[in-house]
């Protein structure tokens, strides 16, 4: 994959760099030694939009990425691990699980306040007997007779606990019965707030690092929470603990290789420096291939994190998407029915409804023309009766039998007609829906479900076989290279020491280029010698006269001659000595021409920089003697209205020093006594007014972060001030911040640009 960052994603990791260096890094080992909670460092990552980076803008995020996300937290673990895993813990252990799995109404509340740091965010799941086992959960959850969930446990190790607001808290809400039959915990997530009744935090934790973080006791002694602070459904607090554990893993990466990027760069500089055997460490080769090994190790670990962020960016599946895809399509409804047989049982239910439907409607469409007949029956029954007998009991009798006839059906009639709706409504009851309709529609939903899941798994299945055969081709890999090494290292037996092998081997690969060049080099001095002497040569040598000398004449002279021929041996051996530690003289006399070259540069640099220095020196004197009273006035006119009229005088030195005087003030007040917020107007004036005067053709002004520690007020003044001189002069004011573009949104001449 390409992890090539695009200009805004490189923009916003200068930013986090040289924040970090700027800000944090100067307090990192006051917040580790004292185990200091940075506050004002989080407030200052706050408004650069670092607590909620990859969060949507319309909850109150910076709307970036997750690799923006990753590349903050790795920027600030470089020089400070505890504020790494500040905004790790805060951004995806909490905000991340309500953004995923809140309710709008839960978002809307939370987020806002996430995502803009007025608010830090925890996750409570560790208890004192339940870790990574999730299931050996105690905390629990009980409803109360209002409806409110009351929690009752505690948590351990909770980063951010002792400063954040907002808590995921994880809790047994009672039991269910999986798919075997056996009992398990039904978990669930819940969102409390530290002002909540009966919620505590416990002790301040000691740790061997990361001292700075918070890390503390969570104690909830009947804590009585809104129904409405579940998060997620009941029973799916599991699933959501796990999931938001996966993301929070990308976090905690992504600070452990700060951590190491950190580590590695003290380390280089640290080898630059220090010198062992009139040398740096770095030129120990030894050392020198370990850092390399180390740096790749970063490299591919930095590799790993951002294709994990990538990843979570893309909405890819994790290991477990078949799962969940299973677990949403199961409906008890259908439970041991695919997809296909709930439609086709859709179809006969709904097909036995329908003709009950239409027996209820021809049973009363008889009953009352039966009603009817009888009842004119009974009528003209009785007449005849009373007009042949003129026996009235007689025909009323008759006329009552009828009319009990057509009672005894009409009832007959309206039981059987309940009968047919209890049995229609036996029907439908069961799948919570009214009609034959919503039931079909209910059966597709769950055949497409089923359809889902089963895609689900099968990707599952095409993902675990594909990694299978990466660790089959991984372990075949790691045999070859094992057989390969055993063949000059056979006491290797694991990565480790055909790691340790091959740097051997390479090693002794480099010594013997080395000894083959030199072999060679003398190689071709003794082909020289004797082609010098070849040139001596050319007729037959002449003899040597033999000394006319006695025995003890020869003697003497031998000894004499042995005794010079030991004192040349040892000058010689000396010279060699000396020449071998000199080293090579074509070396030593090629890496002379380099320092010359090197020292011939220097000094044209230097003098280069002296001359620059005077003419600056000059030009300084110059620029005092000619505006120093027009600077004062212009300076102290901008200052009077960047702070409404309250410093109206500002007098500056040859130095540049700033000294200003109030309103009704009698001495003048230094630069370096006024707050943050004043000497940041003091210097915003300074730039306007050096810009004026020394640019009189106008070119456009830059101003980078100039009004970022200005509250309101100051910053209403410098903005109306600004709009004022952009009339003469173009200004372009970069910021972080969002507060510059709502205050001039609407006004006329302004153009905003968001990168």
């Amino acid at each position: 994959m390409d992890l090539h960052l695009s200009k805004e994603q490189e923009m916003l990791r200068k930013m986090y760099r040289e924040f970090a260096e700027n800000e944090v890094k100067p307090m990192a080992e006051y917040v580790d030694e004292n185990e200091a909670f940075p506050e004002e460092n989080v407030k200052k990552m706050s408004k650069l939009g670092m607590m909620g980076i990859y969060f949507p803008k319309e909850y109150g995020g910076a709307g970036a990425d997750v690799l923006s996300y990753v590349m903050a937290v790795e920027e600030m673990s470089k020089v400070c691990a505890t504020t790494g895993v500040i905004i790790s813990a805060h951004t995806s252990l909490c905000a991340a699980p309500i953004f995923e799995n809140g309710t709008e109404e839960q978002k809307q509340k939370y987020l806002p306040k996430l995502c803009s740091g007025e608010w830090i965010g925890a996750f409570g799941l560790t208890e004192p007997g339940a870790g990574t086992d999730a299931q050996g959960q105690q905390t629990t959850a009980v409803k109360n007779e209002n409806g409110d969930w009351v929690l009752n446990g505690s948590k351990i190790f909770i980063t951010n606990a002792g400063y954040a607001n907002v808590f995921i808290i994880i809790a047994i809400t009672g039991v269910k019965l999986d798919k075997r039959g056996r009992k398990t915990k039904e978990i669930s997530a819940f969102i409390v707030e530290r002002s909540d009744k009966g919620f505590s935090v416990g002790k301040h934790e000691k740790k061997m690092g990361i001292k700075g973080s918070s890390t503390c006791e969570l104690v909830m002694e009947d804590c009585v929470i809104p129904a409405d602070r579940m998060l997620g459904k009941q029973g799916k607090g599991f699933a959501i603990a796990m999931k938001t554990l996966d993301g929070g893993r990308i976090g905690i990466a992504s600070q452990a290789l700060g951590i190491a990027e950190g580590a590695f760069e003290i380390a280089r500089k640290y080898m630059m420096l220090r010198e062992q055997f009139k040398k740096p460490l770095y030129k120990n080769q030894h050392l020198a291939f370990r850092m390399v090994d180390l740096a790749n190790q970063i490299e591919m670990a930095k590799y790993m994190v951002y294709k994990a962020a990538c990843d979570k960016d893309n909405h890819k599946p994790f290991s477990e998407s078949a799962a969940k895809a299973k677990e949403e399509a199961e409906d008890q409804r259908f439970a041991g029915l695919s997809g296909e047989d709930a439609v086709d049982k859709a179809a006969e239910l709904s097909a036995a409804v329908q003709a009950n439907v239409e027996k209820l409607g021809k049973l009363k469409g008889r009953t009352l023309p039966l009603s009817m007949l009888l009842l004119l029956a009974a009528a003209l029954l009785g007449g005849g009766a009373y007009l042949a007998t003129r026996n009235i009991p007689l025909s009323a009798a008759l006329a009552a039998g009828v009319c009990a006839v057509a009672v005894l059906s009409a009832v007959f009639t309206r039981v059987s007609g309940k009968n047919l709706q209890k049995q229609t409504d036996g029907l439908l009851s069961p799948y919570g829906v009214q009609t034959p309709e919503e039931l079909t529609a209910l059966a597709r939903n769950y055949r497409e479900r089923c359809q889902s899941a089963d895609k689900a798994v099968h990707e599952a299945e095409v993902i675990r076989n594909a990694v299978a055969e990466r660790h089959s081709r991984r372990d075949a890999t790691k045999s070859e290279l094992l057989d390969f090494v055993h063949e000059f290292a056979p006491e290797a037996t694991d990565l480790f020491g055909c790691s340790a092998a091959l740097s051997r081997a390479l090693n002794l690969d480099h010594d013997l280029s080395l000894a083959q060049e030199r072999a060679e080099e003398r190689r071709r001095r003794m082909d020289d010698l004797a082609a010098q002497g070849a040139g001596h040569s050319d007729g037959p040598a002449p003899e040597l006269p033999l000394p006319d000398l006695g025995p003890q004449e020869t003697d003497r002279a031998l000894g004499q001659a042995a005794q010079r021929l030991e004192q040349v041996s040892a000058q010689l051996n000396q010279a060699r000595g000396t020449l071998s530690a000199m080293g090579d003289p074509a070396v030593l006399s090629a890496q002379k021409e380099q320092l010359e070259d090197r020292l011939a540069r220097r000094r044209l640099e230097l003098e280069a920089i002296s001359l620059a220095m005077e003419t600056l020196t000059q030009a300084n004197v110059r620029l005092q003697e000619r505006f120093s009273p027009e600077l004062n006035r212009l300076t102290g006119q901008y200052m009077a209205r960047l702070t409404g009229d309250k410093y109206p005088a500002v007098s500056l030195t040859r130095e540049l020093e700033g000294f200003v005087r109030e309103g009704d003030g009698v001495l003048p007040r230094s630069a370096l006594y006024l707050s943050r917020g004043t000497a940041d107007q003091l210097y915003l004036a300074l730039r306007l007014a050096v810009c004026r005067l020394c640019l009189p053709e106008r070119p456009p002004i830059l101003l980078d972060d100039a009004l970022v520690s200005f509250d309101d007020g100051r910053l209403a003044h410098a903005l109306e001030l600004l709009w004022e001189l952009s009339g003469e002069q173009q200004l372009l004011l970069f910021t972080c911040q969002k507060r510059e573009g709502e205050a001039l949104r609407g006004v006329p001449g302004v153009t905003r640009i968001e990168l």
